[in-house]
């Protein structure tokens, strides 16, 4: 497992689009077991699960892992962050509630859900990601919530969206997100074979 993990992250650094597929292939259904278990709700499972390969994505396209072989260990600790960070998201809303407080008091400074697990350059990378997606909204909800952390019930007041079609449109958007990183994986790639050549 520990040799198959060290492949994939040297070939995903070198910019093979296909060790990208296979790495969402090889781990993504016993990642989806773990999130389902963690979560007891497959919709929640499934946001996380594209969350997590995302951010991982950038992270092996960018600066890789310390320890390669441990690939697997490095996707697990990530969906539990993500996890953990939406978890707080949860809480800090239903204390709102419960105060009639506005929601702005407990908004953590901190960088958010994606962020917590990205460093600079990282983050350029996503940005980049985002900027690459054809639907306006779908770059404008991804900005807004993940880069911004702005509360999703601002959000749907000003895309006049209910709570349920939010989730459906965010769903739609972290896919397409995903497909853009990996298509900056491939541009990436060709850009390297382009300079060789000269």
């Amino acid at each position: 497992m520990e040799e198959k993990g060290s492949d994939l992250v040297r070939r995903i650094r070198a910019g093979d689009a296909e060790a990208e597929n296979e790495l969402v292939r090889h781990y993504g259904p016993s990642m989806m077991r773990m999130l389902e278990a963690l979560t007891r709700n497959r919709w929640i499972a499934e946001d996380l699960h594209q969350d997590t390969f995302a951010v991982v994505l950038v992270r092996l396209r960018g600066r890789g892992l310390d320890d390669p072989g441990a690939l697997g260990q490095f996707l697990r600790q990530t969906a539990r962050t993500l996890l953990m960070a939406r978890n707080r998201r949860k809480r800090l809303r239903q204390q709102t509630e419960i105060e009639g407080r506005p929601l702005e008091e407990f908004v953590d400074p901190s960088p958010g859900q994606l962020m917590r697990v990205l460093h600079a350059e990282e983050y350029e990378l996503l940005c980049n990601a985002i900027a690459a997606i054809r639907t306006q909204r779908d770059r404008q909800l991804l900005r807004r919530f993940y880069l911004h952390h702005e509360p999703k019930e601002r959000i749907c007041e000003s895309l006049g969206l209910t709570s349920a079609h939010f989730n459906r449109v965010l769903f739609r958007a972290r896919r397409r997100l995903l497909d853009a990183v990996k298509k900056q994986g491939r541009k990436k790639n060709s850009d390297r074979t382009t300079e060789k050549m000269r």
